[in-house]
């Protein structure tokens, strides 16, 4: 499930086209690209709820995914892990933050992927360390 995201992510990737900076490179529309790429967002955002999931899951949080969303149990703290951001910058910025509630240590594979949205955001997030809620 996991590897197939990732190759859905570089598949997205493809059809809507990058520089070799990860930037997206931007030309004339076709209407078959557009429906193309409306039906690629629709598999990377069923595909994202999945990763979601799976990320949840490695970090111990009681969570079943539901045709309409995801089903998360509160608990006090989670017990943290290994996630893999499949270079989604949301997926990735997502682990971080749950890093704060978890008891280890979180580690985010490929957290690099941030930078082509936010690239402060480690900066900024080690910057809220000890900062009152």
């Amino acid at each position: 499930m996991l590897a197939a995201y990732c190759n859905q992510t570089a598949t997205h990737q493809a059809l809507t086209g990058s520089n070799n900076r990860d930037e997206p490179v931007y030309g004339p529309e076709h209407p078959i690209q557009c429906r193309k790429r409306r039906k690629t967002q629709e598999i990377l955002t069923a595909d994202r709820r999945r990763v979601t999931t799976e990320v949840l899951y490695h970090l111990t949080a009681p969570v079943t995914e539901l045709p309409e969303g995801l089903c998360i149990q509160g608990v006090s703290q989670l017990a943290g892990g290994t996630v893999e951001a499949c270079n989604d910058h949301r997926i990735a910025m997502a682990a971080a933050v749950a890093a704060g509630g978890c008891r280890g240590n979180v580690v985010v594979r490929g957290s690099e992927c941030v930078n082509k949205s936010y690239p402060d955001f480690w900066r900024d997030l080690d910057g809220l360390k000890g900062a009152e809620a």
